[in-house]
């Protein structure tokens, strides 16, 4: 039986195999590149992901540390990592479960089942508590993926609560609603919403 991979973003991040937490990542770049593959869910090139991780060094220096935590990466996850000469990759196919692809999966289904998945699904920000030293480009990134993340979560939760408005099911439109005010407390429709 393979192994099952894990790796939540959406709150306190975590990775983990067979339902156990993964440690052992060499540092925090280590970790990050993990978040950044499965968040992306497609092949990145080496240079790209060097430049990301280590773009206050020299080429040559950060070449070597990719190098480095992609060995340590396959240590510790094994099948689950794809890597060749010029790319690394975590795909899908290889049987990752990452959660913000199942959220922006059960947004754009949209339906209420789907959509309260969603809404159980988004614990918090998009790595929330998580943070990389020395690696601009690697927080730019998040913070793009942050901002987009808190958007579907707020699309999600305004939709689910006029849908379970719609049904007469008031109860879980108030969960609805209140999730949505405290994710975006100055929202005025969502405060409008509640008082309906």
């Amino acid at each position: 039986m393979p192994d099952t991979l894990q790796i939540a973003m959406l709150g306190a991040p975590r990775v983990l195999l067979n339902g156990e937490p993964v440690s052992g990542f060499v540092s925090a770049k280590a970790e990050a590149l993990v978040y950044y593959l499965a968040a992306s869910d497609r092949e990145q090139r080496r240079d790209r992901l060097a430049g990301l991780l280590w773009g206050d060094v020299d080429e040559a220096r950060a070449r070597k540390n990719l190098r480095d935590v992609l060995s340590n990466l396959r240590r510790i996850l094994g099948a689950h990592l794809d890597i060749t000469r010029e790319t690394a990759a975590l795909p899908t196919q290889l049987g990752a479960q990452v959660d913000v692809r199942t959220f922006a999966n059960a947004v754009l289904a949209g339906s209420t089942a789907t959509l309260a998945q969603a809404a159980a699904l988004y614990k918090g920000e998009f790595l929330e508590g998580f943070y990389v030293a020395d690696a601009p480009l690697f927080e730019e990134w998040s913070l793009g993926e942050r901002e987009h993340y808190r958007q579907l979560a707020q699309q999600a939760l305004s939709t689910l609560g006029d849908q379970y408005l719609s049904q007469g099911d008031r109860w879980r439109a108030m969960q609805a609603i209140h999730q949505l005010v405290t994710l975006e407390p100055w929202r005025e429709e969502a405060h409008r919403q509640l008082m309906t």
